[in-house]
């Protein structure tokens, strides 16, 4: 079986990166841990080597180094083909003036941009990382059943079960093909919010390593839920879900916001995403160092990463 071909595995997808590169194409990024700025083009930035892969344990050396190589990477490429359009097309909405009031996406689109936002948040190494932790392996390799093939696999000299569930539960996680799981669950909470676009004339609005930043709340029924999702995809365009009232009046329209506001969101936006960004990225380096000389913030935010 043939290798992995994609060793730099994206974690955030270039295309999105994109949409916050200056006019050379470049992306203005803070690293958190070494505490400095640089500049770079997206495909520099925010991957990890064979992040979706699953490394075959004790195994029969034919078989390669990973299970299915690059099936799951493959998989997200054409999931982003889908995201890209979407995404671009509602810029294109946002940007035109003569749209101000219209509504800004369809059901279609809205669904796409919900299981776009809930891929960001589950395909990312902060999240991956819980998940590893949460593993069922252990207890499926339990199982009597599965412990007779695993016997039977050893047997004819091939490999045990372990590597195999691991990957099936990776797929769990990642695979926006499947008719249920964990994904479904997170896009179907985030469906049952109103949505806006916030448009900044003014400051941009800065992303990270990971861009969406949410708000949790408990139900009655004891589950964890959404209860704000706040998604930059664009220097001057944020998408912003809640059950507010103000939110269910400019339900899928456009809201212009202020300057101050803008930067409010921005501070809202980085102490929501410390500890798990460790890149902090924008068009400008200016908007970056602004925020990062506020000693409130960076205080805040260095806790976190500590």
């Amino acid at each position: 079986m043939k290798e992995a071909k994609t060793k730099n595995q994206h974690y955030v997808p270039q295309f999105y990166l994109r949409q916050f590169t200056n006019q050379n194409g470049q992306l203005c990024v803070y690293d958190c841990k070494a505490q400095k700025y640089f500049n770079c083009p997206p495909k520099q930035i925010c991957y990890k080597t064979y992040l979706y892969e699953t490394p075959w344990k004790n195994a029969n050396p034919k078989l390669g180094n990973f299970v299915a190589p690059n099936e799951i990477e493959n998989m997200l490429a054409k999931k982003e083909a889908q995201y890209g359009k979407c995404v671009k097309r509602l810029i294109d909405i946002c940007a035109n003036p003569s749209n101000k009031n219209s509504l800004i996406m369809n059901e279609q689109e809205r669904a796409l941009m919900a299981d776009f936002i809930a891929n960001l948040l589950v395909r990312n190494p902060c999240f991956l990382n819980q998940v590893e932790k949460n593993s069922f392996s252990a207890e499926v390799i339990k199982n009597p059943q599965i412990q007779s093939i695993d016997q039977l696999l050893r047997q004819m000299n091939f490999w045990g079960t372990e590597s195999l569930i691991e990957e099936a539960e990776k797929r769990i996680w990642l695979d926006a093909n499947l008719n249920t799981g964990p994904l479904l669950e997170i896009k179907n909470s985030l469906l049952d919010l109103d949505f806006s676009v916030l448009v900044s004339d003014y400051i941009p609005f800065i992303t990270s390593s990971f861009p969406v930043s949410c708000d949790l709340k408990e139900t009655q029924n004891k589950t964890t839920c959404f209860k704000t999702v706040y998604f930059p995809f664009h220097p001057h365009f944020a998408l912003i879900y809640n059950n507010g009232f103000y939110q269910r009046l400019q339900r899928n329209k456009m809201i212009s916001i202020s300057k101050n506001t803008s930067d409010q969101l921005n501070r809202m936006y980085l102490k929501r995403v410390a500890g798990q960004a460790r890149f902090l990225i924008s068009n400008e380096k200016c908007v970056l160092m602004t925020l990062m000389k506020s000693s409130t913030v960076t205080k805040e935010f260095g806790n976190e990463l500590s």
